[in-house]
């Protein structure tokens, strides 16, 4: 019976996210909202679907003995008496207990990049570092679990129950991400996670042409994952049902019409006097942009963040107001991106088979740290402002145990003693005005708007875009162009002679 009300309260909380917002009396306090896309039945569908796979799957992956305590191993620092789960809600004491219960000797911050901003030796360290993961096997008798599938066995509902659909959704994949930081870490120490802002992907023609899926990065995103650094990775025994190795089959099609001319937000931001963040402040985080045409919904692109997406979570002021049943929007639109991805990413169960499941999930906790950098104070809400209404279930109660995080609960994700110790985000590539502070090879200026954008990889979709948004690299003196093909009726980034419009075809 139990199981039977937390899906149906579940499944609300999907329908209504797709319905237009209103303000309650419990959020008073929430800022002016930017208009917001409304999900379309497929993705509903998606959404859905998603959710059933990951709650019916009641199968527990048996770990042995040394998996169980390797795992164990990655809680960082000392281990401390925790306070009771009885004590009094909301205690700021509680947050200085979970702090100081792991706080290090030492407190070696790592930073949190864009993955494109990444140095070739960070990349190549990072690259490493998940690949030594991989091989390496804390019980020797079972050569078919490595350090990495530990944690894509972890994150299934048997073992994790709050990980998703509720308010621990953010805290529990804080500590999830954490403690897989800590465990590239005890490969190369000089390792961060680092994330991934799909917002500046979602505007290309085709965002699966994004020079990101290049064998240089994260490789082909096509099917099996032929190329790059986790080419033919191999999976889990319950995710071969998918593909015996990695996989992905990213969403295609021209989606998105190149806007010029003005760009201006579409009822991005009503002015309000009670408004705590106005218009001008949206401005200055987010270049103007048609929301209205930019990316027209039931498209690819629709299934990946936008600006005013990302403005949408950071324009409330409460925690509730962006996990709750009525508005679980910023969950939402985080499993979008995995269905856009496609292949082990679709799948709630394998989707940390895929790399690219730590960079998606590492930018929504970067963005949730902005949320309460900016809209949390003082200091003690951030840590103790967790909703007191059950969203999600009771295992989504700020008390409840953070399975499989023992002895943390849930409201225990709320503690700064992460970013204060453990990891900071350095700031996403937004404002630009030239190339140079995009700071990648992999991003272009638009100096219409001042806004960083990704390009576009050889061979794929480029209509209407400069040749500043072709990515190389290209040999015997030839550059990056957008050259019009007859054949696709289009244009797309090819290696050409300068000053000619003609590409060269090896």
């Amino acid at each position: 019976m139990y199981r039977v009300v937390v899906v149906l309260l579940l499944f609300c909380s999907i329908a209504n996210a797709g319905r237009p917002r209103t303000r309650s009396s419990d959020e008073g306090g929430d800022k002016c909202q930017p208009e917001r896309k409304t999900y379309s039945q497929e993705q509903m569908q998606i959404l859905k679907s998603m959710q059933d796979e990951w709650q019916t799957n009641t199968n527990s992956l048996t770990l042995t003995d040394k998996q169980n305590a390797w795992f164990a191993t990655i809680n960082g620092g000392k281990s401390r008496p925790l306070p009771s789960p009885s004590s009094s809600y909301g205690s700021p004491n509680r947050s200085s207990t979970i702090a100081e219960m792991r706080m290090p000797e030492v407190w070696p911050t790592g930073v949190r990049k864009e993955y494109r901003q990444l140095s070739a030796v960070e990349r190549d360290r990072f690259h490493r570092a998940l690949q030594a993961m991989k091989r390496t096997y804390p019980d020797p008798l079972d050569r078919t679990t490595s350090e990495y599938d530990i944690f894509v066995k972890k994150q299934r509902w048997m073992e994790a129950p709050a990980a998703h659909f509720g308010a621990a959704f953010l805290p529990w994949h804080r500590e999830f991400l954490w403690r897989f930081e800590t465990a590239l870490q005890a490969h190369d120490p000089m390792v961060s996670l680092p994330y991934w802002d799909s917002t500046l992907d979602q505007t290309l023609p085709n965002p699966a042409d994004s020079a990101i899926w290049t064998a240089s990065y994260l490789g082909n995103n096509d099917g099996t994952v032929r190329s790059g650094p986790f080419a033919f990775w191999g999976v889990i025994p319950s995710c071969q049902n998918i593909c015996g190795t990695l996989k992905r089959n990213t969403l295609v099609g021209n989606c998105c019409p190149w806007p010029r001319g003005p760009r201006v937000p579409t009822g991005a931001v009503p002015r309000a006097a009670s408004a705590l963040k106005t218009q001008s402040y949206f401005e200055a985080q987010y270049p103007k942009t048609n929301y209205a045409t930019m990316c027209p919904p039931q498209t690819p692109c629709d299934y990946l963040f936008s600006d005013a997406d990302i403005a949408h979570v950071l324009l409330k002021n409460k925690y509730s107001s962006i996990v709750a049943n009525s508005d679980a929007k910023f969950e939402n639109d985080h499993d979008l991106v995995h269905a856009f991805v496609g292949g082990h990413m679709r799948s709630i169960d394998c989707a940390p088979s895929d790399p690219v499941y730590w960079l998606t999930a590492a930018f929504v906790d970067c963005v949730w740290e902005k949320f309460r950098q900016e809209s949390q104070t003082p200091q003690d809400k951030r840590q103790t402002e967790y909703p007191r209404l059950h969203i999600g279930g009771s295992r989504h109660q700020a008390h409840a145990p953070m399975r499989p995080f023992w002895p943390l609960h849930n409201v225990h994700g709320l503690s700064d003693h992460y970013t204060n110790y453990y990891y900071e985000c350095a700031p996403r590539p937004i404002r630009c005005i030239d190339d140079r502070q995009c700071e990648s090879d992999l991003l272009w200026c638009d100096r219409a708007v001042g806004r960083c954008r990704a390009k576009v990889r050889q061979d794929g979709i480029c209509t209407g875009l400069p040749d500043a948004a072709c990515a190389g690299p290209c040999e015997w003196g030839l550059t990056p162009r957008c050259l019009a093909r007859a054949e696709i009726n289009g244009q797309r980034c090819v290696c050409a002679y300068p000053n000619t419009r003609r590409p060269v075809f090896k």
